[in-house]
């Protein structure tokens, strides 16, 4: 593939050669002093200046700290994510059936805990996000990565996100897109879902700030004119750039959407309240949902399904600086 994420061309008579141009905007050379330690060895052993300079294994264990930040680039890593969130969503689907074989449940958020009775209340809102440099929350089309931009009714690269409330999932946020296909993500999150949520810190002047469920840390918008490099999710405070502006949608929510949130029910009720309809979005909502709860309680249902090693639903403990 080509960095613009088309197929390269090949010539008939010199396979080993392209039809067009290389492309250089995202090449790299990288010289590395030392590779492997079986590598330094078989050098040391052709070269007499490193024997002769007496250094032994010195060189290896001072140039050995794996401490350069070297970040793939998104171009690279971007086209990965269809088939990431096919692996993750599979998991999470064999998550939700054994729960709801088993009719474990998972304990709701501690302000829900009243009744059965009041998942019958359960209202959705719509909502979209506006940040302090008045751009709109939004994903990239193709990629699903999560951005924000001045205009999107005027970019056709974006789309608004659609971000769904619910009344007994007070302080909470699922962000996700009108047709609930495309897969979404964002820098240092290890999700990639078709529904991303986040539990909302809010502010004395009515703003609120995202902050990351797994990792603990907030999301900041920053300002770029690439989309790849507009959102960052590792921020510790919450100042002016993580803060966003909640903004109602007076339309109501699309009959289908409102239909398979209503799974959120599965998390907390018995299962035969609701049948499933589809079981590959709603393992999306179910999942998250689960990364929502307080760390008891996920832990809890971590050991009731002798879950383990899913990079994505771990919890991490952010350093206090």
């Amino acid at each position: 593939m080509t960095t613009d994420h088309q197929p390269v061309s090949w010539k008939d008579e010199h396979p080993d050669r392209t039809k067009t141009l290389a492309q250089w905007d995202v090449a790299r050379v990288h010289h590395y002093v030392i590779r492997s330690a079986q590598h330094y060895i078989e050098k040391m052993q052709r070269r007499v200046d490193i024997r002769e300079a007496g250094i032994g294994m010195g060189l290896f264990i001072h140039c050995d700290r794996n401490d350069h930040y070297d970040p793939t680039l998104p171009e690279q890593t971007d086209p990965m994510m269809v088939g990431l969130h096919r692996i993750q969503q599979q998991v999470n689907l064999a998550l939700l059936n054994e729960t709801v074989e088993n009719h474990r449940l998972v304990a709701p958020p501690a302000s829900a805990r009243n009744s059965l009775a009041a998942w019958a209340h359960n209202r959705f809102s719509a909502h979209i996000f506006q940040t302090v440099h008045d751009t709109t929350l939004c994903y990239e089309k193709g990629t699903g990565r999560l951005c924000h931009v001045n205009n999107p009714a005027a970019d056709p690269r974006v789309e608004p996100l659609l971000a769904i409330a619910a009344t007994l999932w007070p302080n909470m946020i699922f962000l996700t897109t009108p047709d609930m296909i495309q897969p979404l993500f964002t820098s240092h999150d290890p999700r990639v879902s078709t529904v991303l949520s986040f539990k909302l810190e809010r502010c004395d002047d009515n703003r609120v700030g995202f902050r990351n469920p797994i990792t603990g840390l907030l999301t900041c918008f920053l300002k770029s004119d690439n989309l790849k490099d507009t959102m960052a999710g590792n921020r510790s405070r919450l100042q002016e750039w993580e803060k966003l502006e909640m903004k109602s949608i007076l339309e109501p929510l699309p009959a289908d959407i409102s239909n398979l949130f209503r799974t959120l029910d599965y998390v907390s009720a018995p299962s035969s309240l609701y049948p499933i309809t589809d079981p590959y979005k709603t393992a999306d909502i179910f999942a998250a949902a689960v990364s929502l709860q307080l760390p008891e309680d996920f832990a809890l249902w971590r050991a009731m399904h002798i879950l383990s090693n899913v990079s994505w639903m771990q919890r991490h403990n952010p350093l206090s600086v």
